[in-house]
């Protein structure tokens, strides 16, 4: 396995697989996509009941 550095930025490119790319990430790499995913997901919640409203409103 491969070391990086603390501040090393990673790229997809980089890396031939996804297990390969997920050997690599620390403890604290995990825990930062665990959190950006956490966020992604409650800003596409919040997209899609806006969008859900302003169907509804479109029909009325």
């Amino acid at each position: 396995m491969e070391e990086h550095s603390k501040h090393q930025k990673l790229t997809i490119e980089k890396y031939s697989s996804f297990d390969e790319l997920y050997s690599t990430l620390t403890k604290e790499g995990s825990l930062g996509l665990l959190a950006l995913g956490a966020k992604g997901l409650i800003l596409w919640r919040k997209k899609r009941t806006d969008i859900e409203k302003i169907e509804k409103e479109n029909k009325s």
